[in-house]
C-alpha cells in the first residue's frame, strides 16, 4: 500500500517540479541528504518507527515529502492553481522556512495551504 502512494506521490512532485524548472526555477540539492529532499536524513520516507515528526505524519504513509527550498523560492512560485493541477497540498510556507513540504493527503480544513 505505501509503495503504491509513494510511486503517485513522487509522479505529482517531480510533475510539479519538472513544470517549475520549466519556468526557471530550481531546486538545489541539500549537501545533507544528497538530494532534492530536505532535512538531514528524514525528509522524504519515514519508517513507522521513526523517532522524528508526527506519529501520524503523511510522511509515514508516503504521502508526503519535504524538498530543499533554502531561499523559499519554490514555494513563493506555488500557487493554489499549481497545487489543484497536481492535486497536491502544502504546508504554509510560514511553517516551512527552507522546505516545502507537499502531500497527497487531504488536510481536514480541505485548503491546498494549510497550517500544520
Amino acid at each position: 500500500m505505501q509503495e503504491l502512494a509513494a510511486i503517485e506521490l513522487l509522479q505529482k512532485v517531480n510533475a510539479l517540479i519538472y513544470e517549475y524548472r520549466q519556468s526557471g526555477g530550481e531546486v538545489p540539492i541539500n549537501k545533507m541528504t544528497g538530494s532534492m529532499i530536505s532535512g538531514l536524513t528524514e525528509g522524504g520516507f519515514r519508517l513507522p518507527e521513526c523517532v522524528q515528526g508526527a506519529s501520524l505524519s503523511s510522511h509515514k504513509e508516503a504521502k508526503g515529502i519535504d524538498i530543499y527550498d533554502p531561499e523559499n523560492k519554490l514555494d513563493g512560485w506555488i500557487t493554489r492553481k499549481i497545487l489543484e493541477k497536481y492535486n497536491l497540498w502544502r504546508e504554509h510556507p510560514e511553517k516551512t522556512e527552507h522546505w516545502t513540504h507537499l502531500t497527497t493527503r487531504k488536510p481536514k480544513s480541505g485548503c491546498r495551504t494549510f497550517m500544520p
